[in-house]
């Protein structure tokens, strides 16, 4: 028996390839979802095309000349990809000069910092130059061991590594990396501690995570959440700097633009999650912490919460704490 195709799909399957991810790449992930379930020949092209475009493998390539053993650190570490990177990573787009930025908790600082200046990264004093503070025992282990860290500074360290990139075509690249030591589990700092919605999607070694998918990728909507009182033309930057990237920031001056969200009892990887299953090194030792808890559970908190700060539309929340 032959199989017959749709229009469309002798369309599709006639083109050339980059033609087809042209094409893809305009589509919104539900819909692409949904025009996959419609036929195998376009749901085998849909797989081919998540390939294509969800293998972090090829962003990393980028950064790294070993990208396998970057895998491994991630592990060994407990560190999580987040911020424009992973951003990037879901929205299949490319912002010209963004940071890869690492949180890491502190005993995973030595050897992801190690593996990235093989890489060929050199250490930049911006926040804290990591030479110098390797060779004076680390200031993130001095700041963990007096217990400075606060509500207003939840942070132990940020060690800022850069270097210069040639391509072929004769571009030169300045690539940065910031590695990020904070004081709790990666991912509750992600959750309980960046400003909106958009930016809380997160790759470890073995899953990439987004947390608020539809509202991020197909509404183009990013929920204000932050936690602490800041200058205004700090908030103002960050605002216009998402706008730039196509979201609506929506918050306390704007509450009409909200698509709705769900105020429930969540945690990353549930059904309201988009969560991507990377390809398991058999290789890979076990992490410092364990494996990386992605299941931190949190509840989205709405504006007549007494929690949720002045200019946010919601709030990110530990469960059952701020009722």
């Amino acid at each position: 028996m032959h199989m017959q195709f749709s229009s469309l799909e002798m369309f599709l399957l006639r083109v050339s390839w980059s033609i087809l991810l042209e094409l893809f790449d305009v589509v919104d992930v539900v819909t692409l979802i949904a025009l996959s379930k419609t036929s195998k020949a376009l749901r085998r092209l849909f797989i081919c095309y998540a390939q294509a475009r969800w293998d972090p493998a090829k962003r990393y390539r980028s950064w790294f000349s070993d990208v396998l053993e970057f895998r491994r650190v991630l592990k060994r570490s407990g560190a999580v990809v987040s911020g424009s990177f992973a951003l990037q990573y879901f929205d299949r787009t490319f912002y010209a000069e963004s940071d890869m930025d690492l949180f890491v908790r502190i005993g995973g600082v030595g050897p992801l910092c190690d593996f990235v200046r093989s890489q060929g990264y050199g250490s930049v004093g911006y926040n804290l130059d990591y030479d110098e503070c390797a060779a004076e025992g680390g200031a993130h282990i001095i700041k963990a061991a007096l217990n400075i860290t606060s509500y207003e500074d939840p942070l132990l360290g940020v060690y800022t590594f850069k270097k210069f990139v040639a391509w072929p075509s004769g571009r030169v690249d300045m690539l940065q990396i910031q590695v990020v030591v904070v004081d709790t589990e990666p991912v509750e700092h992600i959750l309980f501690d960046f400003h909106s919605t958009a930016v809380m999607n997160f790759l470890t070694a073995d899953n990439a995570i987004a947390v608020f998918p539809f509202s991020t990728f197909v509404q183009r909507v990013s929920y204000i959440s932050k936690i602490r009182v800041e200058s205004s033309q700090r908030t103002e930057k960050w605002i216009s700097k998402y706008e730039e990237r196509g979201f609506k920031m929506v918050g306390a001056h704007n509450p009409e633009e909200a698509k709705g969200v769900a105020s429930v009892f969540r945690y990353p990887g549930d059904s309201m999650s988009w969560k991507i299953g990377l390809f398991p090194d058999k290789e890979e030792a076990r992490g410092l912490y364990g494996s990386v808890f992605s299941g931190v559970g949190f509840e989205v908190l709405t504006r007549d919460n007494f929690a949720v700060t002045s200019g946010s539309y919601l709030r990110v929340a530990e469960p059952f704490v701020w009722r």
